[in-house]
């Protein structure tokens, strides 16, 4: 059993060095596509035959793509759900500041949309066996510039406005661009802006986006900006985002209340968001989140923060900043906890690693099992145990040097602690799932009928998300 708020001293942190990543995560397992009834578009780089996108060999090029999605908000009557396959490729999507924008007017329901990458640009006639998303690179850019970085003469690239499910499969979002001088909007890889909208990346990057105000109340958002409506990242990894010189807020950032986010097996690495919430920044909604990495990110205090609230479960947080690095605002109504995580600086602090902002309204508790520690055993991890606010339990283990070595191939760091030299008690699926199953924050958007845990707890089932059932040693369980 752990030593609640204990000093115990174990190995040394070593901060993760920059590493020499390939372009494109190994992704060993993708699922079959499932049937969906909508109408097939084939897509290629460059338009082949009629360009129709009624097969391979009359593939969409960009422009026709383009030009397809943003006729969106001119669409009536009943809309057809679409599927695109997308043929290996550097697609230049972003042809003005917001990108393109897939958004419709006084519909009954949601148009879904699916997009597939990954295929082998000399398929032929509609065979779709050809996929691989390794193999065969898909990307999506806003580098109007060509020269290769989000900069000035760049654009954006996806808006998502009302009565849209679009989701993602297998692509690369790189080079979005936006200035964010003008207003409190746009996301450089995406801006998601209505309640009616939805989200869902999966085995996907988001790299090298960048927005850029510096005025002092900024944007940010510059992999993910969430205005409104839901987002859903499985297998995604976002790297090498940044946002401007002063005033701009989190590589993923949600703005309002009727934002969910969900983030499941995710790599959030090696961005620079400057300000507070530099990985992810929750000025309002909700974050369930689930086996992720959030590694050597950069910003002022907190690689999350934010009022929203905030469901963590088996993560691992491994960050150099000088600070805080979890920075909690919500209410007690919004239930939000922590189980089975690992949190660890690799900057001398004398700060608390888990931080609640104001003791007379703010509320985090832990449901056990986390792990906290740093190179200075000063690191102490929580507000005092004897407050009813905050605390370790009995089963919380705090203080530790730990030890990880980074992967630069998988993008995750890997534990080089024996759990049993901790003395640290192992937690369950089980227990882990039913922390899950009971999150029920009154922040709920109407639209999600059932608790929002049993919302995340459904769709971490649907995607296959947990290992065998038994023990679990803390933070992320990634291979």
């Amino acid at each position: 059993m752990g030593n609640a708020c204990s000093d115990d001293d174990t190995k040394e942190v070593l901060p993760p060095d920059e590493p020499n990543v390939p372009d494109v995560p190994d992704v060993p397992d993708v699922p079959d596509i499932p049937e969906v009834p909508s109408k097939a578009y084939f897509v290629k780089q460059e338009k082949a035959g009629s360009g129709s996108g009624e097969d391979w060999d009359n593939a969409m090029g960009t422009a026709e793509l383009r030009a397809l999605l943003n006729s969106s908000a001119e669409a009536t009557g009943d809309v057809e759900n679409m599927t695109f396959h997308v043929a290996q490729g550097t697609y230049l999507i972003g042809d003005k500041p917001e990108g393109v924008t897939i958004a419709y007017k006084e519909l009954e329901k949601q148009v879904v949309i699916k997009f597939w990458g990954g295929y082998d640009p000399a398929s032929t006639g509609t065979d779709l066996d050809k996929r691989d998303i390794v193999a065969n690179p898909t990307t999506f850019t806003g580098d109007v510039n060509g020269n290769g970085e989000a900069d000035d003469g760049d654009y954006s690239l996806f808006t998502l406005g009302a009565y849209t499910d679009v989701t993602f499969d297998g692509f690369t979002f790189s080079q979005g661009f936006h200035a964010n001088n003008s207003d409190n909007s746009y996301g450089s890889g995406f801006y998601v802006a209505h309640a009616e909208a939805t989200l869902q990346l999966n085995h996907c990057s988001i790299r090298k986006c960048r927005n850029h105000r510096i005025e002092t109340e900024g944007a940010g958002g510059s992999a993910i900006f969430i205005d409104h409506g839901i987002v859903k990242l499985n297998d995604v990894l976002v790297r090498d985002n940044a946002t401007g010189d002063g005033g701009s807020l989190g590589t993923i950032r949600s703005k309002n209340n009727d934002v969910v986010l969900f983030i499941n097996g995710s790599r959030i690495n090696f961005n620079v968001g400057r300000e507070y919430g530099y990985a992810i920044q929750m000025s309002a909604g909700n974050l369930c989140m689930n086996n992720t990495f959030l590694i050597a990110n950069w910003g002022s205090e907190g690689s999350i923060n934010g009022a929203a609230a905030m469901l963590l479960v088996n993560n691992t947080i491994v960050e150099g900043c000088e600070g805080i690095l979890l920075r909690c605002e919500s209410t007690p109504s919004q239930q939000s906890c922590l189980m089975n995580n690992i949190i660890i600086t690799g900057g001398v602090v004398n700060y608390p690693l888990v931080n609640v902002s104001d003791p007379d309204k703010c509320r985090l508790t832990s449901k056990g099992y986390n792990l906290f520690g740093g190179i200075a055993p000063n690191n102490s991890g929580f507000i005092p145990s004897n407050t009813d606010l905050y605390g370790c339990t009995e089963w919380d283990s705090n203080g530790h040097k730990l030890g990880f070595n980074y992967n630069s191939e998988k993008e995750i760091s890997e534990w080089d602690e024996n759990i049993a030299a901790l003395g640290f008690t192992p937690t369950t699926l089980s227990a882990v799932k039913s922390a899950i199953n009971e999150f029920e924050p009154d922040s709920r958007p109407a639209k999600i009928e059932q608790s929002l845990g049993k919302e995340f707890l459904g769709w971490l089932e649907s995607i296959k998300a947990f290992p065998a059932e038994g023990n679990l040693i803390p933070g992320s369980y990634q291979k």
